[in-house]
């Protein structure tokens, strides 16, 4: 759901002139693409408004109206008049304050001039508040520990911890189901025992007798409870974006080919054991993620008094790296983890990205 940065109403789609354009009834805001801006108010204007992105300082209270991520505040203006339109880069998307801009018609007067003196000034001291809010709140979070408790113990127990959670645009109904179903598949087969685990599992000798069925069936199969609740975790701290930002029919599909991925590399390297777990499909969400949000701050924890934070691009970089050494070790005959399936599930996570990066 669009919703405006002013008041927090819905917006409504307008698509008049052949342009979509997104307006709050409430407050008579209204966003647009940087692309659609440049068919309205020329190539000139929209080319400046997004470089000026590049230096631009945050604001903390604006948020963008599609990911709720703090936008940049760019000067921009138009004849005897001076203003700053807020832009989020990473949504690509414009948004114009009430009276800024009246109609249609002064789109097309829009223009960007050199700023007088005074106006540069008044917008030099506004920047250097905001950058001095800025950096005040980076030194307070220099340590990256959470604030909720529940948060910390994670992080104690090894897991990545997201810092600032986007607002979900959707309900990650998918996300939910797969959790709770693997949830109660998982716990019924704890108790009837070994023998229906390795009946469900993937084994590439096997898979074709099963018509591949093992491959949907083994990803609700694990082994332990902490198997469990560590796919768990990765499920639904990352699930819930990723399918929020692509929409549960690509998400579900992004799913289906990560977990298929990984089956395929486990078969293609030479591995005959049964294989359970949702980790294949869980690595394409996680690039997905990472690709999709790169600047997320994830916190980590080290030895239980270090907490440190990464952006998720460095964290997707170095899980990378680890898997590749998991998988040598794996196959060398040294681990049990197959990170042949994560690798696989990763690198239909990037393939998905490459398709759908637009849409998400």
């Amino acid at each position: 759901m669009m919703a405006c940065p002013n008041c927090g109403e819905r917006l409504a789609t307008d698509r008049a002139a052949g342009l979509i354009r997104w307006v709050c009834a409430a407050c008579g805001g209204r966003a647009l693409s940087i692309t659609a801006l440049r068919r309205v108010a020329g190539a000139d204007f929209s080319t400046t408004l997004w470089r000026g992105t590049d230096s631009a300082p945050l604001r903390a209270d604006r948020r963008c109206p599609a990911c709720r991520g703090a936008m940049a505040m760019v000067a921009a203006g138009r004849a005897g008049e001076w203003h700053e339109v807020d832009v989020c880069r990473p949504c690509q998307f414009a948004w114009f304050d009430p009276g800024e801009f009246e109609s249609e018609t002064d789109h097309r007067r829009l223009a960007a001039p050199e700023p007088t003196p005074a106006q540069r000034d008044a917008l030099r001291e506004r920047v250097a508040i905001e950058q001095a809010r800025r950096l005040g709140e980076s030194a307070r979070e220099t340590d990256a520990e959470p604030d909720e408790g529940w948060k910390r113990a994670l992080g104690y127990l090894g897991m990545p911890v997201e810092l600032d959670a986007a607002e979900l645009s959707r309900r990650p109904w998918i996300t939910w189901a797969l959790a709770a179903f693997m949830t109660v598949v998982s716990l019924v087969l704890f108790g009837l025992g070994d023998e229906w685990i390795e009946r469900l599992a993937f084994t590439p000798g096997t898979a074709l007798e099963t018509l591949g069925v093992t491959t949907l069936t083994s990803f609700f199969v694990h082994g332990s409870a902490w198997h469990l609740l560590g796919n768990l975790y990765f499920l639904l701290v990352f699930g819930d974006n990723v399918e929020a930002a692509l929409g549960h029919r690509r998400y579900a599909l992004l799913l289906l080919l990560a977990v298929v991925g990984g089956d395929v590399l486990y078969a293609l390297a030479g591995q005959t054991s049964p294989s359970v777990g949702a980790s294949g499909g869980i690595s394409g969400i996680i690039v997905f993620y990472a690709l999709a949000f790169p600047h997320a701050r994830l916190a980590f924890n080290f030895r239980l008094f270090w907490w440190f934070q990464l952006p998720a691009w460095a964290a997707l970089a170095l899980w990378l790296l680890y898997q590749g050494w998991v998988a040598y070790l794996q196959v060398e005959g040294l681990t049990k983890v197959s990170a042949l399936h994560h690798l696989g599930g990763a690198a239909l996570g990037l393939v998905a990205w490459l398709l759908w990066r637009r849409r998400a």
